[in-house]
């Protein structure tokens, strides 16, 4: 079994960073990650304020960032089960907006907080700079279950057949997808493989 983790929303939890960005912008009634998309949606202006908060969350907010619920319970599964673990994530070497380095963050992440409960090799390690390249590094690992937060990975046509996908969700208003399993939180991968 080779298993692969999506990075940003499926290992990595921001919940703490998004929070703490939102009280130091006036947005009391923002407690998630989850929450704070939903408010920028709900003006009008996800795609730039978006922006401005991914960057400063994939940067400075990462610091506080914790693992998914879940993430170390699985990953003690598929030990258990031999299996062969990787991260293959579309995250580009720089911002869109300002150019800040979002890669040397995520390896800090890794190096400081992942890896003092998770053994993974860094050579099982893969941030691409398209969704494209990410899809074909799938493909080219061979990879058997895949995890990640967006549909939109499984329903690209160029995705590989014969996988087994789950989509983590928060919850029952977001996009679904038929290629992939739908689940709330990690643990329940449990129980499908």
């Amino acid at each position: 079994m080779r298993f692969g983790f999506d990075f940003d929303n499926t290992l990595v939890n921001y919940d703490v960073p998004a929070t703490a960005w939102a009280r130091a912008h006036d947005l009391n009634q923002v407690n998630s990650l989850d929450d704070l998309k939903t408010h920028f949606r709900r003006k009008g202006e996800y795609k730039l304020d978006w922006l401005n908060v991914q960057e400063w969350l994939y940067t400075e907010g990462i610091r506080e960032a914790l693992i998914e619920d879940g993430v170390i319970e699985v990953y003690g599964h598929l030990k258990k089960l031999r299996a062969e673990v990787f991260i293959v994530s579309h995250k580009t070497s720089f911002s869109v907006k300002s150019k800040l380095d979002l890669r040397t963050p995520a390896n800090l992440w890794i190096d400081q907080v992942l890896r003092k409960v998770i053994d993974i090799p860094k050579n099982n390690i893969f941030f691409e700079e398209t969704r494209n390249l990410k899809i074909s590094r799938v493909a080219g690992l061979q990879i058997t279950h895949f995890v990640d937060d967006l549909y939109e990975i499984f329903d690209d046509n160029s995705y590989p057949k014969g996988i087994t996908n789950f989509l983590l969700t928060r919850n029952d208003t977001e996009k679904q997808t038929k290629k992939a399993i739908r689940i709330m939180n990690m643990n329940e991968i449990i129980t499908h493989v």
